[in-house]
């Protein structure tokens, strides 16, 4: 080792000594991160690693990084420091190397051979959804028909629906067009897996292959990804005509190959590429050299006639010209959307100027609605460093299509199973559901209010009978960071029954369940007649007006009108199991023998009357307060009304509160400022640490509980729901718990971060058990960057877990089967 070779070791080490990283040893790369100043100081990281993760709020890249590298950037004013975690699960991935599947935590990732292979079985499990469509060969394949791969297109739609709906609007989705980026191309094989598994059940599943076109390129560069899984992070194609890169072996910033998102023709070698053949962003030799490239031009472009020519005979028509200044008309339909990682980010055009395109204005509040949907942070391309001849970049400046760049999240490249599964995809499967809603006009809709929570109670009726539709409709829904777009109040709500609203002659007008069209959130609904909808099922689509007069996506659900004689029919009243008075509000639901749910809230009264298809099903109740009940193999037949009571139990808390009826005994910490009760779109009532607004930067608010005493409890468990939308990482939602005599020591149960979804979160806490003293505390901290949402929080409780408390208080449950 040379003496120069020596002191960037000595001072790596320092650097790791000084942060106080556990690592026993220095190693040849690492995960380190640096602050930077200005734009400049960003930019010169970004060229120095080429694709680093860049934190635009906290003026932070994150990168991996060489000791050569480190040293070098120490010498220009930079000051790295080492993320022990990263940088050891870095190290690991290349000791252990070998078959990606071998590599503990990673075997939710398909391979490319196993990802081919799944594409072939949905076309065959689902003919009239799907068709795969080979576009061209990899590199290799080009140098030899016998290795190398084909890119390989799953086309999703309904093909029975093609002369119904013609021309239908396309998604185009790209995954794994770097080859270490596994998440990207699992999270695009999983929504085609979403649309055909559950069309027919779900209802926007099925609204977006009836009128819409989706095309996955799940692996876009698939001889990279076939190099990465033997333990190299392969970032580009396999093309090493242009130099072997032989100085050191290959790692994931230096090796041979051409960064195919620097290839694309739009504004080529335009900045933020490298023209050294061993970098990351080495661009290639020219503008779509590599026939990976050149086989997703011809599909979504087609061909151009000549230079500055319109492209002709691609999946999208070429609707704008080819400068920085003409905008694509606002009547432009489809999305292009290429998935990255690790970046937690949504990005549009341009990438290698400051300058805003010329539909600039339509391309962010798109991108801040995706945002709000996955929890990302919404920022133009430019913004994190200059970049050229991408994809999104060529889709729009060539063709006009709305596109975007969404890098997905985790703490890098090689994303855990664990992490995948429980944040990354269904973080993503609602900003790609809400992409997808706005094919039909995608720089006009999202303007608009979002429509969620879609239903028609009940949804299974007969001749005579009516149904109503319901749907929150919300105005607001856009991701943070910068000056926050304006919201309006909802001005109108309307329903098309088979065709989207504007398809129909004319759609049903919805009323505001507060009497008014007043708020920037509203519960709309509509009586519907089983008579005038005629029978079979139907698709009910729902869209909302702003006072701006901008609509929004449409959101669906179904109802099915059946004949009497088809049906079964329960029918009967929900009581306090104790005090027998009606439970209201309670909701009622049977599963099917197929899985399909029909849902009815109880009347005021207690009663309920739900039709379902014959068959042994599950009956099912539910009340906040109380424990669920449930009758299983419970048998209907066609044309029989059966008569069944449900007693509710209530469940063992020794505090519960839904936020209904007042203040149950918080102390908030500050007094003012902080947590409050909050009024949600569908006129519940939630927890906020910020009602009406965002928590400031820099914050700590607490919310504190009355003591509790659970002397008498052998176990407890806590329970509610939250919707914790935070800055992803940085700003966290805590649960702690307090069972000293002075409250003084605090531990933490529970943390969660940048979750725009409501979920349900349900803790054991033994150690709570026996103590005479608890305190709870709800905790949401902030660092000194952004301004979000919030941490809501609804239908806590605390106290004995349903199942012990089930024992000798609900017979029915003794065996868990109709009696």
């Amino acid at each position: 080792m040379s003496a120069a070779s020596r002191r960037r070791r000595r001072l790596v080490l320092a650097l790791i000594v000084a942060s106080a990283w556990p690592l026993q040893a220095p190693a040849a790369r690492w995960i380190a991160q640096f602050d930077y100043a200005d734009a400049a100081a960003r930019d010169r990281l970004v060229a120095a690693f080429g694709h680093p993760e860049v934190d635009p709020l906290r003026r932070r890249v994150t990168a991996e990084a060489d000791d050569a590298t480190l040293a070098r950037l120490v010498a220009e004013g930079f000051a790295p420091r080492i993320d022990a975690v990263a940088s050891a699960r870095l190290q690991a991935f290349e000791r252990d190397g070998g078959a990606l599947r071998a590599i503990p935590g990673f075997a939710c990732y398909r391979t490319v051979d196993d990802t081919h292979a799944r594409l072939q079985q949905l076309a065959a499990a689902y003919p009239a959804l799907a068709n795969v469509v080979p576009i061209g060969p990899s590199w290799r394949r080009m140098q030899d028909p016998a290795s190398g791969h084909l890119l390989e297109v799953l086309r999703l739609t309904q093909s029975g629906t093609d002369g119904t709906f013609p021309d239908k609007p396309a998604l185009f989705v790209l995954g794994g067009i770097h080859g270490r980026e596994y998440v990207t191309a699992e999270t695009a094989l999983r929504f085609g897996e979403w649309l055909v598994e559950r069309y027919g059940r779900d209802a926007d599943a099925t609204m977006l292959l009836d009128h819409y076109q989706v095309h996955l390129l799940v692996q876009a560069n698939p001889d990279g990804r076939a190099i990465a899984e033997t333990g190299v992070l392969w970032r580009k194609n396999a093309d090493d005509a242009f130099g072997a890169c032989a100085a050191q072996p290959p790692t994931g910033s230096y090796h041979a190959g051409v960064d195919l998102n620097r290839n694309y023709p739009f504004n080529w070698n335009a900045g933020g590429s490298s023209a050294d053949p061993c970098a990351q962003t080495f661009r290639g030799p020219a503008a779509a050299s590599e026939p990976e490239t050149q086989a997703v031009m011809t599909y979504i472009a087609g061909v151009q006639a000549g230079a500055g020519l319109p492209y002709a005979g691609g999946l999208y028509i070429d609707r704008r010209t080819d400068d920085r200044l003409t905008p694509a008309p606002d009547t432009t339909t489809g999305v292009v959307l290429d998935l990255h990682s690790n970046g937690r980010l949504v990005l549009w055009p341009w990438g290698d100027t400051a300058t805003a395109p010329p539909n600039g204005a339509a391309l962010e509040r798109f991108g801040r609605r995706i945002g709000w949907h996955n929890g990302y942070m919404p920022i133009v391309s430019n913004g994190i460093g200059a970049t050229s001849g991408t994809t999104p970049d060529t889709a729009y400046g060539a063709l006009g299509v709305a596109a975007y760049t969404i890098e997905l999240g985790g703490l890098d490249f090689f994303q855990d199973c664990a992490a995948f599964e429980d944040d990354t995809w269904p973080k993503n499967l609602a900003g790609l559901r809400y992409a997808a809603r706005n094919l039909a006009a995608p720089y006009r809709l999202p303007a608009g209010p979002d429509v969620a929570e879609v239903r028609v109670e009940p949804d299974l009726i007969v001749a005579g009978e009516t149904a109503t539709i319901r749907a929150r409709a919300d105005d607001g829904g856009y991701a943070a960071y910068g000056t926050a777009p304006a919201v309006f109040a909802i001005a109108a709500a309307g329903a098309g029954i088979g065709t989207l609203p504007w398809q129909a002659a004319s759609a049903l007008p919805m009323t505001a369940d507060d009497g008014a069209f007043d708020q920037a959130a509203e519960t709309v609904s509509r009586v519907i007649a089983a008579d005038t909808l005629g029978p079979g099922r139907h698709l009910v689509h729902v869209q909302a007006r702003n006072a701006a007069g901008a609509d929004g996506p449409p959101a669906s659900a179904f109802v099915e009108v059946a004949a009497a004689g088809a049906v079964a029919t329960v029918a009967g009243t929900v009581r306090d199991r104790t005090s027998g008075l009606p439970v209201a509000g309670a909701q009622v639901r049977i599963v099917e023998p197929d899985g399909d749910l029909r849902t009815l809230p109880a009347a005021a009264d207690g009663g309920y009357r739900l039709h379902a298809h014959p068959g042994a099903v599950t009956l099912e109740a539910r009340r906040f307060g109380y424990l669920p009940e449930r009758i299983e193999n419970f048998a209907l037949s066609a044309g029989v009304t059966r008569s069944r009571d449900l007693a509710l139990s209530r469940q063992c808390n020794a505090f519960a509160d839904d936020a209904e009826g007042g203040n149950p005994g918080w102390t908030a910490q500050p007094a003012s400022g902080g947590w409050g009760v909050e009024t949600i779109a569908t006129g519940e009532h939630v927890w906020n640490d910020s009602p009406g607004g965002r928590y400031p930067s820099g914050t700590d608010l607490r919310l504190t509980s009355p003591a509790l005493d659970l002397s008498g409890y052998a176990a407890v468990t806590l329970a509610f729901d939250e919707r914790c939308a935070t800055e992803e990482t940085y700003d966290t939602g805590v649960v702690e718990v307090s069972t000293d005599a002075a409250h003084a020591v605090w531990t933490e149960v529970y943390r969660c971060s940048g979750r725009a979804a409501w979920r349900q979160v349900t803790l054991d806490l033994p150690q709570l058990a026996g103590q005479a003293d608890v305190r709870l505390r709800l905790r949401t901290r902030s660092d000194g960057s952004g301004e979000f949402d919030g941490w809501s929080v609804d239908d806590l409780r605390l106290g004995l877990p349903d199942a012990a408390c089930r024992v000798g208080v609900d017979p029915l449950f003794d065996d868990g089967f109709e009696p």
